[in-house]
């Protein structure tokens, strides 16, 4: 369900639903934390035609993405992962 729909459920505001899913995740995150990855891939995805690109990072051992994003293909959309 969309954060839209949720608030709209529950006839509270957008921003409080989004503010209660953040700290929903964070304290998912501190009872579960992620172990480091120790081997990454890294990948570009088209994102419609005309060359607009993104970031994918995988952890290889775990076969799941851990990071999307970027702004493009650079090597400063590449830093904004290891920040």
């Amino acid at each position: 369900m969309t954060i839209k729909d949720m608030a709209k459920e529950l006839k509270l505001d957008w921003h409080a639903v989004k503010a209660l899913e953040k700290e929903y995740m964070q304290e998912q995150l501190r009872r579960n934390p992620v172990a480091a990855s120790r081997a990454i891939g890294i990948d570009e995805m088209s994102l419609r035609k005309g060359h607009t690109y993104h970031i994918v990072v995988n952890d290889l051992e775990r076969r799941k993405p851990i990071w999307f994003g970027g702004e493009d293909r650079s090597e400063a959309s590449m830093d904004m992962f290891y920040e």
